[in-house]
């Protein structure tokens, strides 16, 4: 095989099989350049080139007139179809039992929903007259003429609650609770806010101040309280 220097262009005639596949470093004698040289591939793994086409310009215009003049038979022939549907008219519906066979006697067909209700309605009436002939003479219904009709007692009235007390206690009870809330979290985080932020030591230390008097009242009573 034939190896060419990619620097200078030195031409070397090398064995083929001291090219291995995966390739190989070699260097040029004259310029002293090396690269990676790699065996050449043979033509018969060289993928086969794509066939070409036969057809001719002229042929080709010829079958595409030819596809555009079918694509037209077709428009037109579908056109016309539906122009002799809109003639006829809308197409009238036969009967179910028209042009087929014959339905057979009831003892060898599947009974239809008509007749399955009617059999149903029977047997219903049927079972309603003998639970009548069976009901004793104590138990049957009186007719309306000798109904006792006995005036129903009115019933108690009951108190009219006011919707709004409930939800009013309830509303003032959570503002309060929330208002405790809202001070009892500034109380204790007052020294980090403090630190922080020092434009707010003017109200929060009177704040904290008033607080600690108050405490502190509080503890002197508690203890006033449980000294004996």
């Amino acid at each position: 095989m034939r190896l060419v220097c990619p620097n200078c262009g030195a031409t070397y005639q090398v064995a083929g099989d001291l090219i291995p596949a995966e390739g190989r470093d070699v260097e040029c004698s004259a310029c002293g350049h090396g690269w990676l040289a790699f065996a050449p591939v043979a033509e018969s793994l060289l993928p086969a080139p794509l066939p070409q086409s036969t057809v001719t310009p002229e042929v080709a215009e010829i079958l595409r007139a030819e596809a555009a003049r079918e694509t037209r038979v077709r428009a037109d022939e579908r056109a016309e179809e539906r122009q002799v549907a809109q003639d006829r008219g809308p197409v009238a519906e036969k009967p179910a039992n028209e042009d087929q066979t014959p339905v057979p006697p009831p003892l060898f067909r599947p009974a239809t929903k008509a007749e399955a209700e009617a059999a149903a309605a029977a047997r219903a009436a049927a079972a309603a007259a003998k639970a009548r002939d069976v009901m004793p003479a104590d138990v049957r219904p009186v007719s309306q003429a000798a109904a006792v009709k006995t005036p129903a007692a009115p019933l108690p009235a009951e108190p009219v609650k006011d919707p709004g007390a409930h939800g009013g206690f309830l509303i003032g009870f959570l503002a309060a609770g929330g208002i405790a809330l809202v001070g009892v979290l500034t109380y204790h985080g007052a020294p980090a806010l403090m630190q922080s932020w020092p434009e707010s030591a003017p109200y929060l230390q009177p704040y904290v101040s008033t607080i600690d008097g108050w405490r502190i009242w509080l503890q002197d009573q508690a203890t006033a309280l449980t000294t004996p």
